[in-house]
């Protein structure tokens, strides 16, 4: 558990990614993962010898042809949090996306995360007191969707970026560990000082190398916070770091778990209850993903209109 200092009294914890959210920033970095999978045997799976049925067209043939499409994401991550005021609590972002898996070449597929989606994103607090609980942060989709997107075949230890494995009928799927940064450059654009993003992170928020990430001329990325005692906008900047490992695949669904976290620094807030001192942890359990393919015609929209039913099993 570590201490952060200069950040809002609630709930600048509440910040998450995305992950994955999710997305990448449209223009800021031009991202090599794209091109990079594993190879898998795409072996198809076999009707039993005498039966009546045709077999399902969805489980048949190699694995990367299976999952190339449009699929939607719900994540729920959770961490734990002590802040002035409301005190111990537990928090959990809840994040829809709509995304693609394209195929690229035998045995090979890339989560597009260039053009992805992020449909709805907020956090809430699950467990605390009667104040803690009506506390919810919002994230517009400047803020999901612009940033910096470093992938796994670029870090120290570098990895593919989407592993699969298997056939349509039972097979495995992760993204490996990949950063997202907002609101601060790291790779000395526009002549700043550049650094590591796996090991070094924005501390004081003076620095250079602080912009206005989103367009709303204040430096960093802003998102809004609402509760039955104030609400308010803060900015900042944000490292999130995300790995997403699959429990269970089989057809147009997979199952699986997250790993996260988070560090950020608020530069400020219009409104001052939200400043002072926290300590939060991103939980190393509890954390999950589902994936459904969907029709490539569906919209967000549609997604958040079915989404009681759609990641349900």
């Amino acid at each position: 558990m570590k201490t952060l200092h200069l950040f809002l009294a609630f709930t600048a914890f509440l910040l998450v990614v995305a992950c994955g959210d999710e997305t990448s920033n449209k223009n800021d970095i031009d991202n090599a993962a794209h091109d990079d999978a594993v190879t898998v045997d795409d072996a198809a799976v076999v009707p039993d010898e005498g039966g009546d049925e045709a077999p399902d067209e969805d489980l048949t043939g190699p694995l990367e042809e299976h999952l190339a499409g449009v699929w939607a994401m719900k994540l729920e991550l959770y961490a734990d949090g002590t802040v002035p005021v409301v005190g111990d609590i537990l928090t959990r972002t809840d994040k829809i996306i709509r995304m693609e898996i394209k195929e690229k070449g035998e045995g090979k597929v890339t989560a597009d995360w260039q053009h992805a989606e992020v449909c709805h994103m907020e956090t809430v607090v699950t467990e605390g007191n009667d104040i803690a609980k009506t506390i919810t942060t919002y994230f517009p989709p400047t803020f999901t969707n612009t940033f910096f997107y470093v992938p796994p075949t670029e870090l120290a230890e570098p990895k593919e970026q989407t592993v699969i494995s298997g056939t349509p009928a039972e097979f495995s799927f992760a993204m490996n560990k990949w950063y997202e940064m907002r609101g601060a450059y790291f790779q000395g654009e526009n002549d700043t000082e550049p650094f590591d993003i796996e090991t070094e992170m924005i501390t004081d928020k003076e620095d250079t190398r602080i912009f206005d990430h989103d367009g709303d001329d204040r430096p960093g990325h802003t998102f809004e916070i609402n509760s039955t005692i104030a609400n308010g906008l803060v900015w900042g900047v944000i490292k999130n770091v995300m790995e997403i490992t699959s429990i269970s695949g089989a057809g147009k669904r997979v199952e699986g778990t997250v790993q996260w976290a988070e560090e950020e620094i608020v530069i400020d807030t219009d409104q001052p209850i939200f400043e002072g001192e926290r300590i939060v942890t991103a939980r190393k359990s509890g954390n999950t993903m589902v994936m459904v393919k969907i029709d490539g015609s569906k919209t967000c929209d549609d997604i958040m209109d079915e989404q009681e039913t759609l990641f349900n099993p």
